[in-house]
């Protein structure tokens, strides 16, 4: 199965023809074989896709260069805008500000001297 954004056909005409070509041939457990290479082994990307086409590459991807890699300003900003938008659902109509009478009020209304307690 062949996964990609509707628009891609029109934004990358070249590279999506080369990804039709692969589409069904490459099974599950090479895929799986493939990310674990990359993700877990710190192979980069061009030696886990030797795998595949049986290809030998001697790059070795490092930490820090797949951290701070080209995509790193736009994966921040994208976490960034998830954090903030979780932070804002969460806390939605729970300021204490906003309640009816706030949290002075329950206090106050189990204060014994006020006669609520």
């Amino acid at each position: 199965m062949l996964l990609y954004r509707l628009d891609l056909p029109r934004r990358a005409p070249e590279q999506f023809r080369r990804l039709k070509k692969l589409e069904g041939r490459i099974d599950a457990r090479l895929m799986i074989r493939m990310n674990a290479a990359a993700e877990l082994e710190g192979k980069s990307f061009a030696q886990a896709a030797a795998l595949f086409s049986g290809e030998v590459k001697g790059e070795r991807r490092e930490f820090s260069g797949t951290l701070f890699g080209a995509d790193f300003w736009r994966l921040t900003r994208e976490h960034l805008l998830l954090v903030l938008v979780s932070l804002a659902a969460s806390n939605r109509g729970r300021h204490p500000a906003r309640h009816r009478g706030g949290e002075a009020a329950r206090r106050g209304a189990a204060d014994p001297r006020r006669g609520g307690g």
